[in-house]
């Protein structure tokens, strides 16, 4: 076992420095661009299903509004706090023109 070790040290010192940056790449791939969308604050009442209803898109579903969401904001429906600001897939260019008409 040893003798295995010391002739594969580099190769397995290798494959744990792909393994680290993979991780590193694949957590920071969610994050990628989201001062792009807009951010809400949490009110008293509000649900993930309220928040589907009110900013629906015609890009996704009402779930797959609400599964973006918990993905992104790396939340579950249960754990939503009134004060907490969370980020919705709706992009904020969109925002902006939806206001000038």
């Amino acid at each position: 076992m040893k003798k295995l070790l010391k002739s594969h040290t580099y190769t397995l010192l290798l494959a744990g420095i792909v393994f680290i940056f993979s991780l590193f790449f694949s957590m920071n791939r969610n994050y990628d661009n989201l001062d792009n969308y807009i951010s809400v604050t949490i009110d008293h009442g509000d649900t993930l299903w309220k928040m589907a209803e009110i900013y629906s898109t015609d890009d996704l579903s009402r779930d797959e509004f609400i599964e973006w969401i918990i993905t992104h904001n790396e939340i579950s429906a249960k754990s939503l706090v009134p004060g907490e600001s969370i980020i919705l897939p709706i992009a904020k260019t969109n925002l902006s023109l939806a206001s000038k008409q």
